[in-house]
């Protein structure tokens, strides 16, 4: 027996190629997105303690335990400060950048948040008015 075929049979019993990677017919591995067992377990665990989890911390939060009342309200409250402008426009947001209410962050924040607003609003003109040209094109064919 000469060294391929020795080769080719040690291959098609591993069921990986000349290279060395597995091949379709051999041993793929764990489909992708299969869990690991204990994560598993781990994560049912978890599950079934939440309602004894909230429950003691409503009791430490009642019983004024400051670590308790600040794990709550950090996850309440929004982070940074609230900010209130007379109109959502750009121009409000330049006015209260201008005269100090807010800080050059927060107008950047709230201009991107602007934009991706205007953006939504412009995609459900676009569906609309594509709807309507679907019904058109549809009636009248």
């Amino acid at each position: 027996m000469t060294t391929d075929n020795l080769r080719k049979e040690t291959d098609q019993e591993t069921g990986r190629d000349n290279s060395g990677r597995f091949t379709s017919n051999g041993n793929v591995g764990r489909p992708r997105g299969t869990k690991n067992k204990v994560s598993v377990a781990a994560v049912a665990t978890i599950r079934s303690l939440t309602d004894d989890a909230f429950r003691g911390l409503a009791e430490n939060v009642r019983a004024n335990d400051q670590r308790a009342i600040q794990y709550v309200l950090d996850r309440v409250l929004p982070a940074g400060r609230v900010v209130e402008l007379e109109g959502a426009t750009t121009g409000a947001v330049s006015d209260a950048l201008v005269s100090g209410m807010i800080t050059p962050d927060e107008a950047k924040a709230i201009t991107a948040s602007l934009a991706k607003l205007q953006e939504l609003q412009d995609m459900e003109a676009l569906k609309d008015r594509l709807g309507q040209i679907e019904r058109l094109l549809r009636d009248g064919s």
